[in-house]
């Protein structure tokens, strides 16, 4: 499954797209991913309604950016959700706590969605993506586990994709050693399933999922677009399967 978040991860990387300004800079400018195994320095609290609250510390970028996509990997418990919220950094001063959406294993107790409506002076939530109005070079993440269940899940990763939209990256040389090589995956399409026009995320990622399934010999990661479709689900956004965070900790919840 860390193959299929390495791989997933690196995608993140180029999904926020239409950039512009700065010719020719480096990659690095325009784009990071910080990877986070290690908890042991996130704040735990217990609020007032019994949740368990994970606070970052300030998280240092490694370049200035305006616009955040998160991805997380915990093992799921029925009766819990998780709800994720990012506080940037602009020029030393904290913005509030951003929604990035709630998310759960059981859709039925726990609804996944995005939260829509919260633009300020500082920037708005789409769906998946924290978008600020000026740079900023830092931010932390809050993360709220609740439910019914006492036993929070297991977060056993957090992943930060950070992007400079004023920056437009140099191209990269092609990678010669690639060419010619084919990949066996099992080919679908989404235009194959009732009501699956809009599947462009979980029939990818189900296409993913049997690959890595055959590899590592796991038939439980075989799954067909429509039971991905079913986990990815964001009914704050109009029951749309493409939001990046729920796709990903889909996969990460295998």
């Amino acid at each position: 499954m860390q193959k299929i978040l390495t791989a997933l991860g690196l995608m993140a990387l180029v999904i926020t797209t239409g950039c512009k300004g700065i010719a020719g800079a480096d990659h690095r400018h325009y784009s990071q991913f910080i990877g986070i195994r290690d908890f042991s320095n996130f704040t735990r609290t217990t609020n007032g309604i019994g949740e368990i609250v994970l606070l970052s510390p300030v998280i240092k970028a490694p370049a200035a950016w305006n616009q955040l996509v998160l991805s997380w990997n915990l093992s799921p418990r029925p009766g819990t959700f998780l709800k994720v919220e990012a506080c940037a950094v602009i020029a030393g001063r904290a913005t509030r706590f951003y929604s990035m959406g709630v998310w759960s294993p059981d859709d039925n107790a726990f609804p996944r969605a995005s939260v829509a409506n919260q633009q300020n002076d500082d920037g708005d939530v789409r769906a998946d993506t924290l978008a600020l109005t000026r740079l900023a070079d830092a931010v932390r993440i809050r993360l709220t586990f609740g439910g019914t269940n006492t036993t929070a899940p297991a977060l056993k990763f957090l992943g930060l994709s950070l992007c400079n939209t004023n920056v437009t990256p140099g191209a990269l040389p092609p990678n010669r050693a690639a060419w010619g090589k084919i990949i066996p995956t099992p080919e679908r399409s989404q235009q194959s399933y009732p009501g699956g026009n809009g599947w462009c995320s979980p029939t990818s990622l189900s296409m993913v999922l049997a690959r890595w399934g055959a590899v590592e010999h796991r038939q439980d990661w075989s799954l067909d677009a429509p039971e991905v479709a079913a986990g990815v689900v964001d009914h704050g956004f109009k029951l749309a399967t493409g939001n990046w965070s729920f796709n990903t900790a889909f996969a990460g919840s295998l």
